[in-house]
């Protein structure tokens, strides 16, 4: 079944070499290519906090809808590369997502940093990358805003967004279900959704998910395959229009997200992990990423294991006072608990031990903002947001012997974030072809850090790196001014130039596992602390013809980052610091509508994002931060008789090499250089709603590393995870 599967994707690949996957277009059905009517259509952006056409943003955004993720079984954030071009996720040691733009991201060492790539749910920001983990479902689009616009975007968006917007309850009864096999691994998800109207006021809307992604990496020791992901997902949404004037929509989502098995392994080893796993029971062990490990839990412990558990709250409701005034109100509140617990130096009864029994918190948020019409050359935007955030987790390091430097220890980390904002925006049109547009915020915000360290057990492991100290409290307090500017000019119809430039700022904390919160760097500043993020982007660009259709976008950026907050874990400790960073470089969005039913696409980024301060052995290029990324693509859709519609969809997915470390001696490798290919072919019936679709990723099989680090205790050896192998799906869905 399985040869017959890809004999048959690598026929249809020869007229369809390249992606199923949404541009900035964001048209309404990439996985089918837009008809010319469709290409008429306007691909309209929310996230700039104004119903704008994508055309004529002065800021490079890309829009993918949601059709895309359910044709192309897009389950996560981790997936999200493959249709969303020039974004970069990689999955942290503890399980979760890492996003990063044009070169730039938080760092997964340290899972107190807020995310430089800031990621809002239903316009609600979620801090860290462990809300990443977010199942993706029932989405009705992602807009994927590059550049600083904290002013009007909100907390924390310093080289830009992923604003996720789910499917609202319509006024018409639906459902939708789809059933999901991956052949090769033999995963599974499915999907349903209903939508329930109550008269013409009232309606609700109900989606759930349960997938389970099998492992593609293979225990010799245990026989079994890891990692295995499990997801477990639903969500209510509620609208309501009791007047012409008011509406308000409500949603409440809970998920459970559990991966299950070994993350990491023994990539590279100059001899040191040998010895280890031979002292530790395993004469047999060698370090090589070629789909077999050798690993075990130790004795009395459970396999390794990441869990996050999640519930999200969201209320939006807006008056229209008549005019075009209207006043909205956004509140969001999420609570996120889970744990971990890795097998660090992947071997036999696992030595070392990275842990934590509690990791999560409580996030509160409210935004009111009055937004105005057209008043003679002037609109105008005005706000305030309160932020209030508690994270916590208990971090533990544990060391038995062959391991050198034994002992166990857990750290308490528990931070309290509280934050006020004011913002307020203008466009001016001051032509009919030439417009300004400006935002300023102010937020004042308040930070403060409890630690305590508690023996398990006595050994050099705490004597000497995570030492023991009394109960510890650190606070900062900060205030910061970001501000957006732009000029864009219709040289013609279809077409704008503009110019635009951004400062944002991300605030500093503290990291959640120092050494020693006590201890001071030499310039006198307490080593757990980081300070603010300062991005400052310009950028200069075209835009022509229609989203949804023919069409050439091109900029060019530069941004200067201050403070640009990174850590790395050195194989003994963390470390967290500031630098100095810069990335510049150019986009290219381009489309063009062949024929009716035919249509060809490609996005790329080219970012240049190095450290503008190198010291010692540190690497200039920054870490995570591929030169080149982009997606090409080809979309195909020809009616059949009688409602038929018969699609294919390829992709040509490529980045290239990438580094995991900023320290040149580091035994870690870099990441290959890779061009993944895709294929989706599918047959819908508009009659019966009946599809059913084939969908092919890395046809070709490429094998990826996605993170790497340094093993414990400093060794020169490396472990790492990596992305998964050639996957082959069948697809049954059903629309009503």
């Amino acid at each position: 079944m399985i040869k017959r599967a890809a004999l048959l994707l690598g026929a249809a690949s020869l007229p369809a070499i390249a992606s199923a996957q949404g541009t900035e277009s964001g048209e309404a059905a990439p996985m089918a290519a837009n008809t010319e009517d469709n290409a008429q259509n306007d691909i309209i952006v929310t996230a700039l906090k104004r119903s704008i056409s994508v055309q004529d943003t002065p800021v490079t955004v890309n829009l993918v809808q949601g059709e895309v993720f359910e044709k192309a079984n897009i389950t996560s954030t981790v997936d999200l590369p493959t249709v969303t071009p020039g974004v970069l996720i990689q999955v942290s040691p503890a399980g979760f997502p890492i996003a990063a733009i044009r070169g730039i991201g938080s760092n997964p060492s340290n899972q107190s940093f807020d995310q430089s790539v800031a990621l809002f749910v239903n316009g609600v920001f979620a801090p860290r990358g462990r809300d990443y983990a977010s199942s993706m479902f029932d989405i009705a689009d992602v807009q994927v805003v590059k550049g600083g616009q904290s002013a009007i975007l909100g907390k924390n968006t310093t080289i830009g967004a992923l604003v996720l917007t789910t499917r609202r309850p319509t006024y018409e009864f639906g459902f939708n279900a789809s059933y999901t096999h991956e052949l090769e691994l033999g995963s599974d998800t499915i999907d349903a959704a209903v939508n329930v109207p109550f008269g013409e006021k009232f309606a609700i809307r109900m989606a759930a998910r349960t997938s389970t992604q099998e492992g593609w990496e293979h225990n010799d020791l245990l026989n079994e395959d890891s990692p295995v992901t499990k997801t477990r997902a639903g969500r209510i949404s509620a609208r309501w229009e009791p007047f012409d004037n008011f509406e308000w929509n409500a949603s409440y989502q809970k998920e459970r997200f559990k991966v299950g098995g070994q993350v990491l392994y023994a990539g590279g080893d100059a001899g040191a992990l040998k010895n280890f796993a031979r002292l530790a029971g395993d004469p047999n062990f060698t370090a090589q990423l070629n789909d077999h490990y050798r690993a075990s839990p130790r004795p009395g412990f459970g396999p390794d294991e990441v869990t996050n558990n999640s519930e999200r709250v969201v209320s939006d409701m807006s008056l229209d006072f008549g005019e075009g005034f209207t006043l909205t109100s956004l509140f969001g509140y999420l609570h996120s608990s889970g744990t971990f617990l890795t097998n660090f130096d992947a071997i036999i009864n696992a030595p070392f031990y990275f842990f934590s029994d509690r990791a999560g918190g409580d996030t509160y948020s409210q935004e009111v903002r009055i937004s105005t019409p057209r008043m003679g050359m002037f609109e105008f935007v005005v706000g305030g947001l309160y932020y209030h955030d508690k994270y916590g987790m208990d971090f533990g390091a544990d060391a038995v012997f062959p391991i050198p430097v034994t002992g166990a220890e857990v750290t308490t980390f528990d931070q309290t974030t509280e934050a006020w904002s004011g913002f307020g925006a203008v466009t001016a049109y001051i032509t009919d072809a030439l417009r300004f547009n400006g935002a300023l915020r102010y937020t004042s915000e308040d930070r403060s850090a409890d630690y305590t360290r508690r023996v398990i057990r006595p050994g050099a492991l705490v004597a000497a790196i995570f030492r023991a100290f009394p109960p510890t409290t650190l606070s900062r307090s900060s205030t910061n001014w970001d501000y957006s500017a732009s000029l864009s000019y219709d040289f013609m119809d279809n077409a704008m130039a503009y110019a635009s430039y951004g400062r944002g700022t991300k605030s500093g904390g503290f990291a959640n596992n120092p050494n020693d919160p006590r201890d001071h760097r030499p310039d006198g500043t307490r080593t757990p602390e980081f300070e603010d993020e300062v991005a400052k982007t310009i950028e200069v660009g075209v835009k022509w013809g229609r989203a949804a259709g023919t069409h050439l976008n091109l900029a060019l950026y530069h941004i200067d980052i201050n403070g640009y907050q990174t850590s790395l874990f050195s194989g003994i400790n963390f470390i967290v610091r500031n630098q100095d960073a810069r990335s510049k470089g150019v986009e290219i969005d381009a489309a063009y509508q062949l024929m009716d039913g035919l249509r060809f696409a490609v996005n790329a980024t080219y970012a240049d994002a190095y450290n503008r301060h190198p010291i010692g052995t540190d690497r200039a290029r920054l870490t995570r931060a591929p030169k080149w990324t982009g997606i090409a693509s080809i979309n195909y859709a020809h009616e059949l008789a009688s409602g038929w519609t018969l699609s294919a969809d390829g992709n040509a997915e490529f980045r290239s090499k990438l580094y995991f470390t900023d320290i040149i001696t580091s035994p870690t490798p870099p990441s290959d250089k890779y061009v993944k290919l895709g294929l989706r072919l599918g047959i819908e019936d508009s009659n019966s709603g009946l599809g059913i679709a084939l969908i092919g990723r890395n046809l070709t099989d490429k094998r990826i590393i996605s993170f790497a680090t340094n093993a414990f205790p400093g060794l020169p050896a490396f472990v790492a995870s990596t992305e998964p192998p050639r996957t082959i799906a069948i697809q049954v869905s059903y629309r009503h």
